[in-house]
C-alpha cells in the first residue's frame, strides 16, 4: 500500500495525527489502566498473613496458663527458637480443671492473629494457614486466570464488535462486580465474585490501549502507548496506601470500587475507533470521527464528499482483508470470526514467527514482573513495602522505556529489558536468604528492567498486528502475559520449595530466552501500522 493511501496520512492530512483531542482522550481512557494496576496485585494485602499461632482451647481458659505455655517451641535455621504457628501441645484437664499431662503436638483447632500491620484479612477470616495456606496462591491464581481469559475474549470480541462498545460494557459492569465481592460471605463466594472481576477487567484496559493507539500517528503511538501504562503502577501505590488506611480487606475491596464508577460517564461519548470503523467498511461512521477529531484539534472541517472518497481509496489499497474477504467474515457468527482470526495469527511464516516471539516475550514479563511483586515479602520487608516498591519501579519504568524506545527502538529495547533483568536474577543465587534487603533491592533492579521491557512490549504488540487482527493480536499477548502471572506462585512455591534460589534461577534463564526470541522480531519505530497480513510478510527485519 503506499502512503498516500495509507490510514496514517490521511489521518495526517485530515485531523493531526497527534494534539488536543488525542490527549483528552488518552487522559479519559487512563482511568481504566489505574483500575488494572489496584486490583491486579491487590490481593497481595488482602491475602497477607500476619503473625498466628493455636487460640487457646476454652478448656483451658480456668487455669490462666501464661500466653502460649501450650504452644511447643522449635529451632530456626539460624539458631533462634520460635513458637509453631500451626500445632499445640496436646493437654489434658481434670473435671476439676487441673492440668494432668502434656504430651505431643496436635494441629490447632482454631487460630489466633495478630492484627498488626494488616488487620482482617481474607487469611484471617477464613483462617488461610498452616493446612488451609495453599489457598492464598489460589486467590491470585484464580485471579489471574480469569483476567486470562479476559484478554482474549476482550481481544477477539473488540475485533468484531469494535473497541469502543466492548470497554462501555465492561466499564459498565466492572463496579458492580468490584462492589459485590465487598460482600463475599465465603472464601468461594469471594473466588467466583473476583473470578468474574478478573474477566470484565480487561475489557476496558485492552480495548481502550488500542483504540488511543488507533487515533494518532506513528511518531506519537510509542509515548501514547506507554503513558497510557502509567497509571497501572499508580493503581499498585494507590492499593498500598489505601490498604495502610483501612482495617479489614472489605473496607479496601469497597475503596478500590470508587475509581471505577466515573468510568462508564467517561467512556459514553468516547467514539469509536475510526480504523476499525474503516476496517468494517463503514465509511461514513468512519468520517464522522475524523471530523471530530479534527475539530477537537482546531483543525478546519474537511470536505465531506472528498473524505468519503479518500476513506474509499483506504480501502480499496487495503485489498482482500478489508474489502470482500472482511464483509464475508462480517457475516459469520461473532465466535467464527473470532477463532478464525486467532488462526490468522499464524497463518504465514512470518506472522508465525512474530506472534511465537511476541506472546512468549510477554509470558516472560508477566512471570517475573507479578513473581518478583508476589515474593517481595519474602524477600524482605511487608506487603505494604512490596506493593509501594513495585509501583514506584514501575513510574520509574516509564521513564526508562520512554527514554530508551525512542533512543533505540522497540526491538532493542526488549532485548536488553531481557539481559538486564537476567542479571540480577542471576545475582540472586549468590544472597544468602538472611541478606533480606541485598536480596529485596537486587529483585526491584530485576524489577525495573522487565517493567520498562513489559511496557514497551505491551505498545509493541499493537503495532506488529495487522488492523483486522489488532484487538485479537494485542488480547492474546496481554492473556500471556496473565498466564505468566498465573504460573508465578506456583513456580515460587515450587521451585522455592526445592531450593531457596531456584526462582531466581528460572526467573533468569526465561528472561535471558526471551531476549534471544525478541531477535525475531521487526523494528516498528516510526513504520505506518500493517493493514493487513500481506503487509507483515513483506516487512523487513
Amino acid at each position: 500500500m503506499s502512503e498516500e493511501a495509507s490510514f496514517e496520512a490521511l489521518l495526517a492530512r485530515v485531523a493531526g495525527d497527534e494534539g488536543p483531542w488525542q490527549r483528552r482522550t488518552l487522559a479519559r481512557v487512563s482511568l481504566a489502566a489505574l483500575l488494572m494496576g489496584a486490583h491486579s496485585l491487590a490481593a497481595v494485602v488482602q491475602t497477607a498473613t500476619p503473625a498466628h499461632r493455636c487460640a487457646e482451647p476454652p478448656s483451658l481458659l480456668p487455669l490462666r496458663l501464661p500466653p502460649g505455655a501450650y504452644i511447643p517451641t522449635e529451632v530456626t535455621a539460624d539458631g533462634r527458637r520460635r513458637q509453631d504457628s500451626c500445632h499445640m501441645l496436646n493437654v489434658s484437664v481434670s473435671t476439676h480443671g487441673e492440668l494432668l499431662n502434656v504430651s505431643g503436638a496436635v494441629p490447632c483447632e482454631r487460630f489466633s492473629f495478630d492484627r498488626q500491620p494488616y488487620g482482617r484479612t481474607v487469611a484471617v477470616e477464613w483462617e488461610l494457614v498452616c493446612r488451609r495456606a495453599p489457598l492464598v496462591a489460589a486467590v491470585q491464581s484464580t485471579f489471574m486466570l480469569a483476567v486470562l481469559v479476559g484478554c482474549l475474549l476482550s481481544g477477539a470480541l473488540s475485533d468484531v464488535f469494535g473497541r469502543r462498545a466492548v470497554a462501555w460494557w465492561c466499564s459498565l459492569m466492572t463496579p458492580l462486580a468490584s462492589l459485590a465481592v465487598t460482600g463475599a460471605s465465603s472464601l468461594t463466594v469471594f473466588l467466583v465474585l473476583r473470578a468474574v472481576l478478573g474477566l470484565l477487567l480487561p475489557g476496558t484496559f485492552v480495548c481502550l490501549l488500542v483504540l488511543s493507539t488507533e487515533t494518532v500517528g506513528p511518531a506519537a503511538r510509542g509515548v501514547y502507548g506507554i503513558l497510557y501504562q502509567l497509571p497501572f503502577d499508580a493503581g499498585l501505590i494507590l492499593t498500598a496506601l489505601a490498604a495502610m488506611g483501612t482495617g479489614t480487606w472489605r473496607e479496601l475491596q469497597l475503596l478500590l470500587s470508587v475509581p471505577a464508577l466515573p468510568l462508564p460517564l467517561l467512556l459514553r461519548s468516547l467514539p469509536e475507533s475510526p480504523r476499525w470503523l474503516l476496517g468494517r467498511g463503514r465509511l461514513a461512521e468512519a468520517a464522522d470521527v475524523l471530523e471530530t477529531i479534527a475539530e477537537g484539534n482546531g483543525r478546519p472541517a474537511p470536505d465531506r464528499s472528498r473524505l468519503l472518497r479518500q476513506l474509499a481509496a483506504c480501502q480499496r489499497a487495503e485489498g482482500a482483508l478489508l474489502g470482500a474477504g472482511r464483509s464475508h467474515k462480517a457475516r459469520r457468527s461473532w465466535c467464527a470470526a473470532a477463532c478464525g482470526d486467532f488462526v490468522q495469527l499464524f497463518a504465514t511464516p512470518r506472522m508465525r514467527a512474530i506472534s511465537l516471539a511476541c506472546f512468549w516475550c510477554l509470558l516472560v514479563d508477566g512471570l517475573i514482573a507479578y513473581g518478583i511483586s508476589e515474593d517481595a515479602p519474602h524477600l524482605g520487608g511487608s506487603a505494604y513495602t512490596a506493593l509501594l516498591l513495585s509501583g514506584g519501579v514501575g513510574l520509574l519504568a516509564i521513564v526508562g522505556a520512554l527514554l530508551l524506545s525512542g533512543c533505540l527502538g522497540r526491538r532493542p529495547t526488549v532485548i536488553v529489558a531481557g539481559l538486564v533483568t537476567a542479571l540480577p536474577c542471576a545475582a540472586l543465587l549468590a544472597v544468602p536468604p538472611r541478606w533480606r534487603w541485598a536480596r529485596l533491592a537486587l529483585a526491584m533492579v530485576a524489577r525495573l528492567a522487565v517493567s520498562a521491557g513489559q511496557k514497551v512490549q505491551n505498545l509493541y504488540s499493537t503495532e506488529l498486528f495487522p488492523t483486522a487482527l489488532r484487538s485479537t493480536g494485542f488480547g492474546v499477548g496481554a492473556t500471556c502475559t496473565r498466564l505468566g502471572a498465573v504460573l508465578a506462585p506456583l513456580v515460587i512455591a515450587a521451585a522455592g520449595g526445592a531450593y531457596w534460589g531456584a526462582p531466581a534461577a528460572v526467573f533468569a534463564a526465561c528472561a535471558l530466552l526471551a531476549a534471544a526470541a525478541a531477535f525475531r522480531l521487526p523494528e516498528t519505530r516510526g513504520r505506518r501500522l500493517p493493514e493487513s497480513v500481506d503487509d507483515v510478510e513483506c516487512w523487513e527485519m
